[in-house]
């Protein structure tokens, strides 16, 4: 092989080493994850189903360097979640010019104090795969931007993958149990109960 043709291949080799690493994902957003990796968390990820006069579950929409938050209303009326589903945007979380996509930062990184549930700290919950998941996990914080809106700061969110089962595309979003919008401060706890699970 001659010295440009060898030249050419080193360039093209470490091109494709770069776009292979995991800080450069293709698509989108990556988190944190309980095997140590990061998960791109491009797509919609589902809150359980909860009953408030008919179904609803809670959605988050990634795209990009984007995020949506959205809920679907089934027709149904026990918990299932079935039937039709309309979806609606959010009212808490639009835009002042009435648009609902969200502008999403990855800020860096948080180590928690542990987990939380609606009512106290609790232990962590199991992975998809059976053992518990790390007691004081390092998560991906995020700043989500709302164009014009009035609202002081900008939300801070931390997240955090349930990866143990992605073999079979199993995977599970805990995000913080606080959305704050202060400067710099994020939450110290994950949420343990009703995690988000991708469709």
């Amino acid at each position: 092989m001659n010295k440009p043709k060898l030249y050419s291949t080193l360039l093209l080799m470490m091109a494709l080493t770069a776009c292979s690493s995991d800080d450069a994902a293709v698509g989108g957003i990556t988190v944190l994850a309980e095997s140590g990796n990061k998960v791109d968390i491009s797509g919609e990820w589902a809150r359980p189903c909860t009953t408030d006069i008919v179904d609803k579950q809670n959605i988050y929409l990634f795209s990009g360097s984007t995020m949506k938050f959205v809920i679907d209303k089934y027709t149904s009326t026990d918990g299932t979640c079935t039937g039709t589903a309309t979806r609606t945007y959010s009212v808490t979380y639009v835009n002042t010019d009435g648009t609902e996509t969200l502008a999403v930062t990855v800020s860096g990184e948080k180590t928690v104090l542990g987990w939380e549930d609606a009512v106290s700290t609790v232990t962590a919950p199991n992975s998809q795969t059976g053992p518990a998941l790390a007691a004081t996990p390092t998560a991906t914080t995020l700043v989500v931007t709302w164009a014009g809106s009035s609202t002081p700061g900008d939300l801070r969110l931390i997240f955090y993958v349930d990866d143990s089962d992605a073999a079979n595309n199993n995977l599970v979003l805990y995000r913080g149990a606080l959305l704050t919008n202060t400067t710099d401060t994020y939450d110290d706890y994950l949420r343990a109960d009703r995690p988000f699970t991708k469709r």
